[in-house]
Formats: structure tokens, sequence, C-alpha cells
């Protein structure tokens, strides 16, 4: 123990200094792991190898196009339909592919507020298009749509549905049965249930639930209709024990109790495709974040299995094989979709975190993974979709960087090989806890909760699903609040209608008082200071809240977001300053009363942070800065994960999970305790890791500010799950003292030797052995002159 008297002293020591050196010139850790690593792609670029050959890129609709799908005609050619958003309303179109060339599009139906996920099919030649239609502030409720040749469309809502539906999945069997699958999602907290149909007509029959009680919501169903009445529906299902599992059954008659089978055992396993022909395997695909030795990994990948002859099978070619441990931007294979061919070539398509993959599989090998001609950093789509045009090119359509494109794909190879498969084997049960909760003891009145509000899905720049966002915070890291924040409107894709809408639902379904609690988040993400204002997550706990684009005239500056945040009680944090900057002169107590100083992104506390370095080096944009200007937040922590290990490079942690988290003290776990917490600064964050950290100045807690003239008195008291190292106490943006830590928990009194006029502020910075770090929320105090 003993009083520190030099500036930073963590900053003294030239191996630091050289190595904070070496992160500055080229980033976290290059200087000893080589040159970036997504210099070098992970996948081969179709068509380079010869094996495949490319058509061109063409583009469907506007930049605001999204959601594309396709129906291949027998005669030739294709059917395609996209969703639109010109203003804030969606669009549904279609247009006909000859092989060359798209046609004139086809409004399918007057503008709805929104369009939910359509499908599309053909009936007798003609297009069969589903969806669900939004219109004013009630339930979705299904449509269909027919189109003539002729360009006539005749749409209509289907009738015997009951509102809420979502998710629509349609299939038409060889002999012109129509089948349906939808999600029916409940307006109380009860399970989402996956229900079938058969379309006759514009009035379902025999619509049912797949199964009876689901043990947790039922999501992304795919179905299947073959000759004889068989029809196959999968989806994935969520357990109480936290995992979610594929299931499928098999309808072998219109009101027949289905056959059901579960083909995983613990861990996320999500987006189940169906693939088959009337005499051959069915085919099922789906993504998972469990590895062949039975971990749980960052990395999702895709697995494989065929139903034949009464019993389940997987190609003895196993699982398409992608790297586990890339420090790249592409990472992962997400949202598989598969086609079988008319030779028994298997083809499926899908996402990585930044492009889109292709492989086939025929014999007893999968082809390379290839990615398509489109790399780099951006949203894109979830789906990589595909058929079989009638001259045996596969036509495929996806939602790219700033625009939706259709492409036909060739195989060099006419004759493919009989696929071969072996019996499915046993699985052990997996579990997904990756970190354990901590019930550390009260303080006062208010508990220790932990949180992550800030994070990415696919329908940004991110990977994976909403539902699957919150259930990795909730179960897999057994945190206490979490809050999705996609971007607006980034490189090229902004949030539509539908997807923000989504979000939120997803996010209130996922709200339990006393369990878990969610807030309403979204990312403004504007350009760097100083050509935009950087970026700033928004936090509601308003539903009906609009989304922020900082596109639009209203929200172009940080001044104008700040404004309209209040006018929704809202509250805006920038974060990685020191590598986008913020708007400092900007900032209001009432509406950014935070700042989150640590992320996958490094430690922006001030500029050569150490032990955790940080992205980016813009002087005057750190968080010290911000607190020398006379500014008055606190700090939280956030992940800002992406899904990627390492954080394609960037994060000093492989686990992006772990990259920064909040921790709160709130009066009881609720979304009003939690965000009265974050408003009142009474919060802390920390660098993924739990701690009990008190920290207080005569009486008052972290966050508060007061006047007196009494001799300023802290009380630290720090319970970390990480060896502690150091706690030191900074004034004004000096370390002014540093006790050293007792294992996992030391406390502390101190009393200022050196008062100062005027109003100084206070805070606690934790250094563990392990190198993870914790921060207060700093106390100002302020002694009258």
């Amino acid at each position: 123990m003993g009083r520190v008297t030099r500036r930073r002293v963590l900053q003294t020591s030239a191996t630091l200094l050289a190595g904070w050196c070496a992160h500055r010139l080229v980033g976290p850790f290059y200087a000893i792991a080589g040159p970036p690593p997504w210099e070098i792609p992970p996948a081969l670029l179709a068509g380079e190898d010869g094996k495949l050959r490319l058509g061109p890129m063409l583009q469907i609709g506007g930049s605001r196009s999204y959601l594309p799908r396709i129906a291949a005609a027998s005669q030739g050619g294709a059917w395609l339909s996209w969703v639109e958003h010109p203003a804030e309303q969606e669009l549904l179109r279609i247009a006909f592919f000859d092989g060359a060339k798209i046609g004139v599009p086809i409004d399918v139906a007057p503008m709805h507020r929104r369009v939910g996920k359509p499908a599309l099919g053909l009936l007798k030649g003609e297009p069969l298009l589903l969806w669900c239609g939004v219109e004013r502030d009630e339930p979705p409720t299904l449509w269909l749509a027919r189109c003539r040749s002729d360009g006539a469309v005749f749409a209509s809502q289907v009738e015997r549905v009951e509102p809420g539906v979502a998710a629509p999945a349609m299939s038409m069997s060889p002999d012109g049965q129509v089948w349906l699958a939808w999600e029916q999602r409940p307006t109380d907290t009860s399970p989402i249930q996956v229900w079938v149909a058969q379309l006759n007509g514009t009035k379902l029959e025999h619509a049912r639930p797949v199964t009876p009680k689901p043990g947790g919501d039922q999501r992304r169903p795919a179905i299947l209709a073959l000759p004889q009445g068989r029809v196959w529906v999968a989806w994935d299902e969520a357990t109480k024990e936290g995992s979610v599992e594929i299931r499928a059954a098999l309808l072998r008659a219109a009101a027949a109790t289905p056959q059901v089978f579960t083909l995983t055992r613990g861990g996320l396993n999500l987006a189940a495709s169906l693939a088959g022909r009337a005499n051959g395997p069915v085919w099922l695909a789906w993504y998972t974040n469990v590895w062949p030795d039975g971990t749980v990994d960052v990395p999702r990948r895709v697995e494989v299995a065929a139903y034949s002859e009464g019993r389940w099978w997987r190609p003895t070619a196993g699982a398409p094989q992608i790297e586990r441990d890339s420090r790249g931007e592409v990472q992962g294979f997400e949202f598989p979709h598969l086609m079988v061919a008319t030779g028994g070539r298997l083809w499926l398509t899908g996402r990585a975190s930044q492009n889109f993959y292709v492989v086939t599989l025929e014999g007893d090998r999968w082809s390379p993974i290839y990615r398509v001609p489109k790399d780099g950093w951006g949203g894109r789509g979830q789906h990589f979709l595909s058929a079989e045009l009638a001259s045996g090119d596969l036509i495929t359509a996806r939602r790219d960087l700033s625009q939706t494109v259709v492409q036909t794909f060739a195989h060099s190879e006419s004759t493919p090989r009989r696929i071969s498969l072996s019996p499915q084997r046993s699985q052990p049960s997996v579990s997904m806890k990756l970190a354990s909760r901590i019930d550390f003891a009260p303080y006062r009145d208010f508990h220790f909760y932990f949180g992550d509000i800030h994070g990415h899905t696919s329908l940004s720049d991110g990977t994976g699903d909403v539902d699957e966002y919150y259930r990795m915070r909730r179960d897999a890291y057994e945190l206490d609040f979490a809050s999705l924040t996609d971007h607006d409107n980034f490189v090229g894709k902004k949030l539509s209608p539908s997807e923000w809408e989504e979000i939120k639902e997803i996010t209130d379904r996922f709200n339990r008082s006393g369990e878990f609690i969610t807030l309403f988040g979204q990312e403004w993400t504007s350009l760097r200071v100083p050509r935009g204002g950087g970026h700033m997550n928004v936090y509601s706990t308003r539903r009906d809240i609009p989304l922020f684009d900082h596109t639009e005239t209203a929200y172009a500056t940080t001044a104008q977001l700040v404004e309209a945040a209040r006018s929704w009680q809202a509250i805006a944090i920038p974060h990685h300053i020191g590598w986008t900057g913020t708007v400092w002169d900007a900032m209001a107590p009432d509406v950014t009363p935070l700042v989150e100083i640590i992320s996958v992104h490094g430690a922006h506390e001030f500029m050569g942070n150490t032990p955790i370095p940080h992205r980016g080096g813009m002087r005057g944009y750190f968080a010290q800065d911000g607190l020398a200007r006379g500014l008055r937040f606190g700090f939280i922590g956030g992940t800002d994960c992406h899904g990627l290990a390492w954080q394609h490079g960037e994060c000093w942690k492989r686990d992006p999970y772990r990259g920064g988290w909040a921790g709160v003290l709130a009066r009881e776990l609720t979304r009003d305790a939690i965000f009265e917490a974050l408003r009142k600064r009474r919060c802390f964050a920390t660098s993924g890791i739990r701690m009990r950290l008190v920290f207080e100045i005569n009486d008052h807690l972290m966050g508060e500010e007061f006047t007196s003239q009494e001799p300023v008195r802290a009380f630290v008291d720090v319970n970390s799950e990480s060896l502690i190292r150091w706690i030191e106490i900074v004034k004004n943006n000096e370390t002014v003292y540093r006790f050293g830590g007792e294992g996992h928990h030391s406390t502390f009194r101190w009393e200022d030797p050196n008062p100062t006029a005027g109003t100084s502020w206070y805070y606690l910075r934790v250094i563990c052995r392990d190198d993870n770090m914790a921060w207060s929320s700093p106390i100002w105090v302020t002694r009258p002159t």
C-alpha cells in the first residue's frame, strides 16, 4: 500500500510502451502474430479452380431490397420475389428471370406497413406467394397471392388463420398438394409453436400444431411435401435446459399424428433446411455451435443428416470443414440451404460472417468450400437460396453488400457420384453453460447484476439470429440483462421496418422480471469524427421507439440524436471512442449519462491504455479526455460482439462474448430498475468478468455528485472472480493511490491527503492478475472555495 505520485504508473514500463507502440502501428498482437489475417481469405473464390462456372451478378430491385426468393419454372427460367422498403412501408414484388435477364417487376399487393418473410412456389406453373402482412399496429396476418403469366395478380388474406403468424414456409408436392408451415406467436409469454396445414384455395385444412406441448419456443420452420401424402416439417426448439434442438416430423397423412425425431443433444442448433426428391433420401441441414469434440465454441458450423429406409444417416464425408481458430473477418458457416439436383448432387449454400459459401457433396467427399465474389465487411442478408433451372444450372439469390442479386452456378462435372452414407451414431449430451452466475451479497439495498448491452446479429454485420443473441447471454453466460444493438444503417444495409419490429418483439419476449431483463437497443452508426459523430447506442424501455437512422435528416447529427432520444426518454452511450471519436459538445447528463469504456475493441480509458490495449488512437477522444472537459458521465462495458473469435484479430481475448460487461447496482431485477441504474450512473464496467465492486466517498455511491467541506474518505470493497493484482484510485485523471490485491477479495479505506478546492472526480480502476480490468463510475466532489 502507498500513495502513488507519478502519473499512470503502469505506463512507465519500457516493455509495455513498446507493446503499445506495436499495437498502435499494426493492431493488437499483430507484432507477434504476423500480418492481419484477413489478407488471406479462408475459402477459395468460386470459379477460380475451374470446378464452378459463375454467371454475372444481376441486381434485383433497388438498394433497399431484401428477402429474395426463387422458384424455378419447368419450362426454363425462374420466378423471383423480393421485398422493398422505399419508405416506412414495405412492398412485395415479383419478376421472371429468363436465364439471361430479369423482367419488369410486378407489385404483388399494395404496400403494407410490414411484410414478413415471404415464401414462393409454383402451382401449375404459376407463382404462388405467401407472406405475413401487418397493417397499422395489429398482429400479422397471413396473405396469399396468385400471379398469372399475363401479369395479373390476385391477393387475398388466408382464411382460418389466427393473427400472430410469422416465418411462413411452403412446399408443393409433385402431385399438386400445397403445404404450409409457420410460427404461431401468442400475445402472452407461452411458447411460439410451429403449425402445419394444407392449402385449399384460400382456406387452410387440417391446421394444427406439429407438437401439442412444446418445451420452449419453436422457430424457423422448413417444410418438404413429397408424393403419397408424405410431408416433412423441421424446426428448432428451445428446451428448459437452455439448449436449442433440431426436431423433424414426418406426417404420412393429412390428419395423422406425426412421427417426431430429435437430431441434436445440447448447444444451439438452429435454422433447419429440408430438401429431397421423390425416390431419394430426405436431407436436413442446420447450423450449430457444437463442435465434433463435443464442446461449444464461438464459430458456428453446419451439420447435415439424411433420412432413408426408416432411419437417420450422416454423410460418410462428415460435415463441411471450416477453420475453427481463424482470426480473419470471414468465419463460421450458418443459415444453410439445401438443394438436391436432378442427378443427385447435393448443393449446400449458406452464410459466413462476411460472405456467402457454396459447397457440394457427392460420393464420399465434400467439394472445397467456395466463397462468392463479393468480399468485404458489411451488412448482408441471412440466406443464400438456390434452385435448379431446367438447364441443370443452379440459380441463387442473396442480399449482398448494398444490393440483392441473382447469380447462376454450373458444375464442371455433369455426372455426380452416388453419395455415401453412414449410420448416425448416438451423441452425448452437450452443456450450453460457458460461465456461471455468482450471487454476490447485496450492498445497502442494491443487488449486483451483470449484462451485455452491446452486440450484433446477421440483421446488420454480425452473426446468428435475434433470439440466439439473447440465449447466448442468458443461458450460456448466465447474465442478468442484455440488449441487442444492431446497426441502423451500415455499409449499405438499413434495418427494414420488419427487421426493426422483429428485434423489438423478440426483445420483449425475452424480458422476464426477476429472471432476465432486456432493453430495446439500436446503434446509431455515423461516420468517424470529424466527418460524423462516431457510434452511439440508444437504449429505451419503450417498445414503440422508432429507429434513429443516421442517414435521415432528422437524426443526422449527434445533437439531433440526443434530442430525439430525450423525446423518447431514452439514453445514448458512445463507444470505442478512441477509434471513431464522439462529439463531446453534444453530451447531456440526462441523455448521455455513460460512456462504454471497454469492449472487444479494447479499453478506451486513455491513450495507451494497459494492460488491455485499444483499437485506434484519436487524441482527445478517450474517457479521461471527456472528464477533463468537465463532462460528467459514468462507465459501462459492452462486448460489441459480432460472433467472431478474436473479433477478427481486434480483441485481446478469443471469446468475444466476454469482451466487456456492464455491472449495475439495482434494487431489483426489472426493466425499470436496470434502466434507472444506468441513467443514474450507478454502474461499473468490467472486461467480461463478474466482480462485486463497491466504491463510495462519504457515503455517496459511484455515479453520484455532492458538495462538502468534510474530508474526502473513500471506502473500497472488491470481490472478483479473477485474482486481483492492483486496485487504484484515480483523481482528476491521476492515479493517486494503489492497493495491492489480496486474492479474490480486497477491501480498504482511504482519505485524500490533498483535497482540492472546486470539483474533483474520483473513480476506481481494478487490474487483475490475468489482465482483466474493471472501472467504477466516477464520484464528483465539490469543495467550496
